[in-house]
This record gives C-alpha cells, structure tokens and sequence, in this order.
C-alpha cells in the first residue's frame, strides 16, 4: 500500500492556503499542521471575538468555530486523498477564555477506515484550560 500521507512541503502548503482562507484572516487565526496535531491560532484576542458571559471572554460560538476548523484538518493528516467533516460536535467550557491569546489544539483518538474519533482542547496563553471538545468525523474522498 502506497503512504499517501502529507509530505513537510504539503503540510506547508496546506497551512498556507488554510491561512490565508477568508475563514481564518476574518478570524485574525492561524493553522499549524504537526505529526499528529492540527493547532489554530488566536495570537491576538480581538474585540470581536469577545463578549462571552457578557464580559471580555471570548465568546463560545468563536470557541466551536476554531475547534470546528481544527477537526476538519485533521483529514489532511490523514492522506493527500482524504478531507475530514464532523458528524458531530461536543464543547465542555471549563473556564472563561481570557487573556491574549488561545490555542485550540486537536488530535484523533482512534481512526477507523471512514469514522475519526478525534478530542481537542484550548487553552489560553497562561496554559489554563478553558476548554474540551470531542468529535466523530468521517473521512470523504476531496473532490478536484
């Protein structure tokens, strides 16, 4: 069986192109592809990323959107062939996202032929959690 998985020059390429979708510049975020963890990036807290509970934390709905982002590349460590979609999407908020900076980092638990089971976390730039999601996905051919 031929290893269809990204090279470093792909993974840079992807990264490139997610980043400077309209989806991550209007989110002022970035993507960073590892081995076997796909991040995304809030490197500056924006005042409209803020207001939830009614107070400067980021809101939880920019929370499940940067998490949702991160599942779905999670297909592309899978195989040059492969895009990720989430059948469904579970967020604990532990802990209001302050500070200046969050972090959502996402990795597969168990990968089956066409069904991901992957987790994430954020947390902020003093490291605290602030928040766990977990995802079932399921891995569709990419359409050229």
């Amino acid at each position: 069986m031929k290893d269809k998985s990204l090279t470093s020059e792909q993974k840079k390429k992807f990264e490139d192109s997610w980043n400077q979708s309209s989806v991550l510049t209007h989110l002022n975020a970035r993507l960073e592809l590892g081995d076997d963890v796909v991040r995304v990036v809030l490197d500056k807290i924006q005042p409209f990323h803020q207001g939830g509970v009614g107070t400067s934390a980021v809101n939880g709905g920019v929370a499940a959107y940067i998490i949702d982002i991160a599942f779905g590349a999670i297909g592309a460590l899978q195989s040059r062939d492969t895009q990720a979609a989430s059948l469904n999407l579970n967020i604990k908020f532990l802990n209001k996202m302050i500070g200046d900076k969050l972090i959502c980092s996402a990795r597969i638990l168990k990968k089956g032929t066409k069904i991901i089971f992957a987790k994430a976390e954020i947390h902020n730039d003093k490291n605290v959690l602030c928040a766990e999601a977990d995802s079932t996905l399921i891995l569709l051919e990419k359409k050229n």
